[in-house]
């Protein structure tokens, strides 16, 4: 048997090739539609939202690496745009997610001060048992000679003097007259080493040079709240010694446990947070968006 043919009509034809030229242009419209979406009020959603709430969570993140100092964090864009309504142009998930971690990041935050003040309280008790003022501006007086006679015994040219940190610190006092250093820096041990105590002290006690003290406040540098290598015959023969009766004390107390619970999970939405708003600054307008 021969295989049967059908004859297509000049309908058909018509209906196949209308078809064809009809789909090409509602693809192309519907291009353009996407086109069109993307760019109208792209760069005013970039300069008046995403930009200032990208540079706001960077904030965030910083001060909860680094819980205690300086304070609170900084919400003012979060809180301006809120107060304007224009917070209310962000998509709705991820609107939800930045009023959750602003709302946990100022709990966060305000824990870190309240440790703050009693390591502030707990070091400074059991510094001035051991230390003066008096003794302390001598062991200044005696470091500074020490420092600047190591420094002018130097071989060569000193054009000028380098003091490197690797964690929060003060830098040596500098004298512009000689262009040499004149006195005693330091590390600062922040709410966050005492988060990490005891691994934390292993550096600190790496990086700790013999004429330089450790510090105990970000913000205060007055003679209780600083130590000495000379100090640690009297605090148990190391800064580890000096620092685990202060640690008990944390270990008890309701803040502390706050950040040791809710800091970690937090760090890591703020981070997840940054990249999307960062995806935000670079492209403001999404398809999705048209979803709901």
């Amino acid at each position: 048997m021969g295989r049967r043919t059908t004859r297509r009509g000049p309908l058909v034809k018509f209906i196949k090739e209308y078809w064809s030229v009809g789909l090409g242009s509602l693809i192309v419209a519907g291009l353009g539609l996407i086109l069109a979406y993307k760019q109208y009020g792209a760069e005013e959603l970039r300069a008046q939202l995403y930009q200032p709430l990208h540079a706001e969570v960077e904030g965030i993140e910083r001060a909860l690496g680094s819980p205690g100092e300086g304070g609170s964090i900084s919400d003012a864009v979060f809180r301006r745009l809120s107060e304007q309504g224009t917070i209310a142009r962000l998509p709705p998930s991820l609107r939800e997610r930045l009023v959750g971690v602003v709302e946990r990041a100022r709990t966060v935050s305000a824990a870190g001060y309240s440790v703050e003040r009693l390591v502030g309280r707990e070091v400074s008790s059991r510094l001035m048992s051991i230390r003066s003022e008096n003794s302390d501006k001598d062991w200044i007086a005696h470091a500074a000679d020490i420092i600047r006679g190591t420094y002018r015994s130097q071989k060569g040219a000193r054009d000028g003097y380098a003091f490197t940190l690797r964690h929060s610190g003060r830098g040596r006092a500098f004298d512009t007259r000689t262009n040499e250093p004149a006195g005693p820096g330091g590390q600062i041990v922040t709410v966050a080493d005492w988060l990490d105590f005891p691994h934390s002290v292993e550096q600190l006690a790496a990086d700790w040079i013999d004429f330089d003290f450790v510090y105990f406040s970000p913000s205060d540098d007055s003679w209780y709240f600083r130590l000495t290598k000379d100090d640690l015959p009297k605090v148990g023969g190391s800064l580890e010694a000096f620092m685990r009766p202060v640690h008990e004390v944390l270990k008890n107390d309701l803040y502390f446990k706050t950040l040791l619970r809710d800091r970690p999970a937090l760090l890591r939405e703020v981070s997840e947070l940054k990249a999307s708003l960062k995806d935000r600054v670079d492209s403001p307008k999404q398809v999705l968006d048209l979803l709901g």
